[in-house]
């Protein structure tokens, strides 16, 4: 009995020691798989806010989808469909999205389909739908 509380404890033990995550000197997880991004080059130019990303994803699907045709949409008045915590659908312009910051986001998601044709009209048939739902 005592040999099965002392292994009960050991193992305990060991899932604690473990289970803690250790994290690099820029607040990222540590991992015994190899990283998938150089944290090395980590500099505040290579950073860019949620508006601009989103844009760029558009002009790219849009080369991709389009043979290289770039849009005429001006600059923040891309269309987004933000998903509240009902998840009713509100559309809004990627210009509401430059001051959110990643933490901010539950779910971000790109959809070209039948369904984007449906929930973003002529524009989810040029370019798709981006969809983004914010945490709590």
């Amino acid at each position: 009995m005592l040999k099965k509380i002392l292994l009960l404890n050991l193992v305990l033990s060991c899932s604690v020691v473990f289970s803690q995550e250790e994290t690099t000197k820029n607040g990222l997880p540590k991992s015994s798989i190899k990283s998938l991004i150089d944290t090395s080059n980590i500099e505040k130019s290579n950073v860019i806010d949620l508006q601009t990303y989103i844009e760029d994803t558009y002009v790219n699907s849009s080369k991709y989808y389009n043979k290289g045709a770039l849009p005429i949409i001006k600059k923040g008045e891309y269309y987004v469909l933000l998903i509240d915590e009902n998840d009713k659908k509100i559309i809004k312009k990627s210009s509401d999205f430059k001051d959110i910051s990643p933490s901010k986001i539950k779910e971000f998601t790109y959809e070209k389909s039948v369904k984007s044709d449906y929930l973003g009209g002529y524009f989810g048939a040029v370019f798709g739908v981006i969809s983004i739902k914010l945490r709590k």
